[in-house]
């Protein structure tokens, strides 16, 4: 999982830039007996001062929502998360501005 750092170091990717990364896990899978270990572990990047708590959220949802929404709109009407991607999206944060504009 460290190697995951290197999408969000600006200080040694080409052109400084940010790799829009989005975490994936096998969280349905058989073996994973309690979901909340995934999320925790992934967590454990920033709690060892691999990235920041902003690039977490990047990592663990802005960059998932503005990818799917930027395309779609409607992707994820009527899901949990329908009201914070619509805030997200609306905002007018870099993010979305960047995902939209791709």
């Amino acid at each position: 999982m460290p190697a995951r750092r290197w999408a969000f170091n600006s200080t040694v990717n080409p052109m400084g830039v940010k790799f829009k990364a989005m975490m994936s896990s096998d969280i349905g899978h058989w073996d994973v007996t309690d979901m909340n270990e995934v999320v925790e572990e992934a967590h454990e990047l920033v709690e060892d001062g691999l990235i920041t708590e902003e690039d977490f959220r990047d990592y663990t949802f802005v960059n998932a929502a503005t990818l799917y929404a930027g395309m779609n709109p409607d992707f994820f009407k009527g899901t949990v998360c329908e009201a914070a991607v619509a805030k997200l999206m609306q905002n007018g944060s870099q993010h979305a501005r960047q995902a939209v504009s791709v």
